[in-house]
């Protein structure tokens, strides 16, 4: 992964300010919690959107936004925001193919913290 593409789906500042203040072991641990639980959130977004239940994307986005966020995983963030926002009332389609590119992103991210947290 290009440096361009891991600064894009990262908020490095956000990360060092993390370690900084409960250090950067519990920011690895808490990151690799949060990675282990993306692959159960991506299934019940899956679910919901083959369902059509947008309550449950809408309630699954909002609740994992701020931990992504809080992470510094900001595309990924960014995208579950989106998600949380237009599940009440965007089409179908709209809201397949934004979970369908929260896998992608997912990976990524998973990737590039992974990388970014083992340097510090």
């Amino acid at each position: 992964m290009s440096e361009r593409i891991s600064d894009d789906l990262l908020d490095r500042p956000a990360i060092g300010r993390l370690c900084d203040q409960i250090g950067a072991e519990n920011v690895r641990e808490l990151g690799q919690m949060f990675l282990d639980d993306l692959r159960p959130v991506l299934a019940v977004l899956d679910t919901a959107a083959a369902a059509e239940d947008r309550a449950t994307l809408s309630a699954t986005a909002h609740r994992v936004k701020s931990s992504a966020l809080a992470l510094g995983a900001a595309a990924l963030g960014s995208l579950f925001h989106e998600l949380e926002q237009q599940g009440p009332s965007e089409d179908w389609q709209t809201l397949i193919g934004l979970v369908e590119r929260s896998h992608t992103v997912a990976a990524q991210t998973a990737s590039a913290l992974t990388a970014d947290l083992a340097g510090r």
